[in-house]
């Protein structure tokens, strides 16, 4: 999708929607990158999870209106010390400031994980950050024509 406009006005719908339908979008966002979505509800951080050639894919959502800050960057890296995949993806809805790169980047053994950090713009824009994350992860799903429902 293309459209400017278009994708801010769903963007922009995402991010102002309630929790339990963000979650949802959170797990369908999982699925359509390939991933087991994560549990409904109370997910322990999981949103999605997978492996792929050999690697362990943990996924996190986190659609808020604001830009994730130092705060999820702690919170985020003790997701990834708990779970010790190989592969982290966290989907923002609109971003992520300097103090949150900055302090994700200098926890100790960051390096030992290859992060993809997405926004919901990367995703529906298909950026080159988006097509980056997509060879690490297996193959993209549609979830059209009732593929969806097999998750819930």
């Amino acid at each position: 999708m293309k459209d400017h406009l278009a994708i801010r006005a769903i963007i922009k719908g995402i991010v102002n929607s309630d929790s339990t339908t963000k979650g949802d979008l959170g797990r369908r966002f999982a699925a359509h990158l390939g991933l087991t979505p994560g549990p409904m509800g109370r997910d322990g951080g999981v949103d999605g999870s997978g492996f792929w050639q050999g690697q362990e894919i943990y996924f996190q959502s986190k659609l808020r209106k604001s830009l994730l800050d130092k705060d999820e960057a702690y919170i985020f890296y003790g997701q990834l010390d708990t779970h010790q995949p190989d592969i982290a993806i966290l989907l923002a809805g609109i971003g992520y400031n300097s103090k949150f790169e900055y302090h994700l980047n200098t926890r100790s053994n960051i390096d030992r994980f290859k992060i993809h950090l997405l926004t919901l713009e990367d995703i529906f824009q298909e950026t080159s950050i988006f097509e980056a994350a997509v060879e690490d992860l297996p193959p993209l799903r549609d979830l059209g024509n009732g593929v969806w429902e097999e998750f819930r």
